[in-house]
């Protein structure tokens, strides 16, 4: 899969490519980035794909794979990409105990299913 990363709202955008969860790719590249990122689009492909946009727009590279928001790039994105929506992260609810007794008894079916919801199991 082909993704479109954008910092902040205003920022460069990065020309990527994936083969895992892109919520995945989102959090490698946020903790390089102080400023937020999300995905302004997806398109089928793979890596020679990658590359080939990658020289289309090397006119306006800043460095490695983000590019200045160009118009040009803008709108190849609004006509060829699909909008992306973030999935909403899953949260566990832990239940209210009446007791710590109650607490301690339930507390390892609450540890699965937070590990289960978090996709650590």
């Amino acid at each position: 899969m082909i993704y479109f990363a954008r910092c902040g709202n205003d920022g460069p955008i990065k020309i990527g490519h994936t083969t895992t969860a892109l919520s995945s790719r989102v959090s490698f590249l946020q903790v390089g980035c102080p400023w937020p990122i999300s995905i302004i689009g997806t398109m089928e492909g793979g890596p020679a794909d990658e590359t080939s946009l990658l020289r289309k727009f090397a006119q306006i590279n800043m460095r490695g794979e983000w590019f200045h928001p160009a118009a040009e790039l803008l709108g190849f994105i609004a006509i060829n990409a699909q909008q992306y929506t973030q999935p909403e992260p899953k949260r566990a609810v832990i239940p209210l105990a009446h007791s710590v007794a109650d607490e301690m008894e339930n507390w390892p079916a609450i540890i699965r299913e937070i590990m289960s919801l978090n996709g650590w199991n």
